[in-house]
């Protein structure tokens, strides 16, 4: 967790390969892991993973989204789904983008 000018940024990524060795499965979320860690007031959402339905090409998580729709953080930034980089969604009052590869936010 980060505190910025009184934001809450909360980052979080995946396994990234390492999930065997780790010995969590592989469609395994960290924020099933953390979601009781992750507060309420976070204002920026930074995953590896897309929320599911949201710009992820079916390969979203749920665990994600039901956080983002519970909190409703500011902002929600991802990547993983190089297809959609760049694209915003709002969701709630919250802004979703895929900043796969990215040179700047919007």
């Amino acid at each position: 967790m980060i505190s910025l000018n009184d934001k809450v940024i909360i980052a979080f990524s995946d396994t990234h390969g390492n999930h065997r060795r780790l010995q969590v499965p592989e469609d395994a979320d960290i924020v099933i892991c953390a979601a009781e860690d992750i507060p309420d007031d976070t204002d920026i959402l930074v995953t590896h993973w897309p929320p599911y339905g949201i710009l992820d090409n079916d390969l979203g998580s749920l665990n994600i989204l039901n956080f983002v729709l519970k909190a409703q953080p500011w902002w929600h930034l991802f990547g993983h789904i190089h297809e959609t980089e760049g694209q915003q969604f709002q969701l709630g009052r919250t802004i979703c983008q895929n900043i796969s590869v990215f040179n700047a936010i919007s």
